[in-house]
């Protein structure tokens, strides 16, 4: 072996990918967050309306649709910071799963899909991962 392919033999890495945006638009926990969220929103939604449409005065309803929009802030970072810690708890989840299957496919690096322009089918593991995260 000459030195330079031992050198080029030293740097290859074995590399997989998981598309991260399908594990949390797919995955049974993931569809059931989306719910959940929508679910809040709506509620927050109806609720925003039905306060803005109160008062039988202009200053009282002026005073309406300024509390309805001082509610509707709140709920949309509510909203938010619970899409954030249902995300994270989700990808809690399919890490020691991601780092199972990298350690079964001999993997050094496991990239987001969101990363990678092209790869080869049998690289993306992604489904695999979809299926012991909702096994």
């Amino acid at each position: 072996m000459t030195p330079d392919v031992a050198i080029v033999e030293e740097w290859v890495m074995s590399v997989l990918v998981v598309d991260v945006s399908r594990i949390l638009d797919d995955s049974r926990a993931g569809r059931a967050a989306a719910q959940q969220l929508q679910a809040r929103y709506d509620n927050a939604r109806a609720a925003v309306d039905k306060l803005a449409s109160r008062g039988s005065t202009s200053s009282g309803r002026a005073r309406s649709v300024e509390a309805a929009g001082e509610f509707e802030a709140n709920e949309r970072a509510a909203i938010e910071a619970e899409r954030v810690r249902l995300r994270s708890e989700l990808l809690a989840r399919a890490r020691p799963i991601i780092e199972a299957i990298a350690k079964e496919r001999g993997a050094d690096v496991v990239v987001d899909a969101a990363a990678v322009i092209t790869c080869a089918a049998n690289v993306d593991v992604t489904d695999e991962v979809l299926r012991r995260l909702d096994a």
